[in-house]
């Protein structure tokens, strides 16, 4: 259980610095927008690359695959944690 704690800290702390970032890129581009900051082409041809490489899921397809990760994460911990039985 100690362990099955500690990957989820380390998942909601990833989501945070994910959050953090995301946030900056969007301040980034609403400044450009708003013409508060000059447009910078290198900047924006790298977004547009990390957009690109996003897989395209459905939301539904996200889930499926995020629970299954989930229970096969819970079921080697409750086996790993039987082993120390």
């Amino acid at each position: 259980v100690i362990g099955l704690s500690s990957d989820l800290q380390q998942v909601g702390a990833a989501s945070a610095r994910i959050q953090d970032t995301l946030s900056i890129v969007l301040q980034y581009a609403e400044d450009v927008l708003s013409d508060k900051v000059a447009a910078d082409n290198t900047v924006g041809n790298f977004l547009m690359d990390l957009i690109n490489q996003v897989p395209r899921i459905s939301l539904e397809d996200f889930e499926t695959v995020l629970n299954s990760s989930i229970n096969d994460l819970l079921m080697e911990k409750e086996y790993l944690w039987h082993l120390r039985d």
